[in-house]
This record gives structure tokens, C-alpha cells and sequence, in this order.
């Protein structure tokens, strides 16, 4: 299983004063406001806002944050769900498929897949450090690492990680 944490939603009362305050703090406009739900990318994660009330669902605050994990594919959804205590079921919503399951203290968390060109979506969602955005193995890391296996050169992570390493190394030595 692969899955990614990019996202966060937090629930709010007042929108309009909810994302001044947001955009205030994060020295930032959002990238998507509305009514319901908007939205900040802060480097490539997404903080929601969510008016749950503009949508009648009830909310006890101190329980406001609800993380969100996205999985690969809906069969993935479905097979986590299995064992867990659902409390939103499998539920289309744009273009993901997204669930809700209650934890071991009862929080809950969201679960999402693509739902739509689900191997399009699923490559847009991982976070490849690689700079080339438009070559066609982007966020595609087995045809990428195929690919400079073949050219006998190393990958963007490989290349990164190595670096981190040498750093680290780098950092015990001045010490």
C-alpha cells in the first residue's frame, strides 16, 4: 500500500473571517475561496476550511481537525474500511472517492481515492521531487526508476537522498 498525508480540513463558523485570518497568518492569498469549502496550498499541502453548517453537519469543536489520507485506488479504499468503524460511507465527491473511519480514540479520519482517470489522478497526488514536471514518468516512480536504471543514472530521490545523506554525515564530523 502507498498512501500520502497532503491535506488537512479544519471547521469554521464564519468563512469570510476564517480565511482573512488564514491569509493573514500564512502571508498568502487562499488559492480557492467559497462559501463551503476553501482552500490554502502551503508548499504543495492543502489546508481546508470547511462551513460545516452551511452544510447542516454537526460539529463539537476540539474535534475540529480531521486528517486526510489518499490511497491509491478505490479498491485500496474499500479494503482499508473493512476492519475499521466507518462513520461517513464510501462517497463520490468531485473527482475522489472519499470515506470517513473513527480511530482507536474515536476521532475520525478521512480516507480518499481518485475517482476519475484514477492512475492520472493518483500520479498528481504523489509528491515527486523531480524538477521535470512534463516528462511522462513524473510522479510514476517504478517507470522512472526503470527508466535511469536503463541509463545507468541515478533518480531525483536517489540523488536527494544522497545529498541528505552526505549532510547528515557532514554534520557529525563538525560536531
Amino acid at each position: 500500500m502507498e498512501c500520502r498525508i497532503y491535506s488537512l480540513y479544519l471547521c469554521v463558523k464564519d468563512m469570510e473571517r476564517a480565511v482573512a485570518f488564514y491569509e493573514d497568518f500564512f502571508e498568502q492569498p487562499a488559492a480557492v475561496k467559497d462559501l463551503v469549502y476553501s482552500v490554502f496550498d502551503i508548499h504543495g499541502f492543502r489546508l481546508g476550511l470547511f462551513a460545516y453548517e452551511k452544510m447542516h453537519e454537526p460539529h463539537t469543536f476540539g474535534t475540529s481537525c480531521l486528517p486526510s489520507i489518499s490511497v491509491e485506488s478505490k479498491e485500496v479504499l474499500q479494503y482499508k474500511l473493512e476492519q475499521l468503524k466507518v462513520v461517513f460511507p464510501i462517497t463520490k465527491i468531485g473527482s475522489n472517492w472519499v470515506a470517513e473511519f473513527a480511530d482507536s480514540e474515536g476521532n475520525s479520519i478521512e480516507l480518499t481515492a481518485p475517482a476519475e482517470n484514477e492512475k492520472e489522478a493518483a500520479k498528481v497526488a504523489v509528491s515527486c521531487p523531480c524538477k521535470r514536471t512534463k516528462c511522462e514518468r513524473h510522479g510514476d516512480c517504478e517507470a522512472c526508476r526503470a527508466h535511469h536504471a536503463e541509463k545507468h543514472m541515478r533518480t531525483a530521490c536517489e540523488r536527494l537522498q544522497e545529498k541528505a545523506e552526505r549532510k547528515q554525515r557532514n554534520k557529525k564530523i563538525v560536531k
